[in-house]
């Protein structure tokens, strides 16, 4: 290879970084493989396998009740608060439109000044 050459691939090693990722990338699918391998040999062991596939199913199952159950306790405090802020709103609408929102001292005086013990 000429020297100008080799001095220009020392400078943007960028096949080297190819060649680099190519290797981790081999030795990531290696390892997701073997894990893959070990984790099928757990579940399909003739003499503890059932017993680990039910208590994988019933964890699963379990997850998939609770997360349903705090999904629908959420949507309904959701509910609730969006309830509670649309009457909010229409009870401050209201009051503008009979003419402003007044204090219980105004209510007061107008009603003769007795207040209610």
């Amino acid at each position: 290879m000429a020297e100008w050459l080799r001095e220009l691939t020392d400078r943007f090693p960028f096949e080297r970084r190819r060649r680099r990722r190519t290797v981790a990338r081999a030795w990531a699918l290696a390892l997701l493989g073997a894990a893959m391998g070990a984790g099928l040999m757990y579940l399909l062991d003739p003499a503890l396998g059932p017993r680990r596939r039910a208590l994988g199913r019933d964890r699963v199952v379990s997850l998939a009740r609770r997360s349903g159950e705090a999904a629908d306790s959420a949507s309904r405090e959701a509910l609730d608060r969006a309830r509670g802020l649309l009457i909010e709103l229409r009870s401050r609408w209201r009051g503008r439109l009979r003419g402003g929102v007044r204090s219980g001292s105004a209510v007061r005086s107008r009603s003769g000044g007795a207040r209610a013990s």
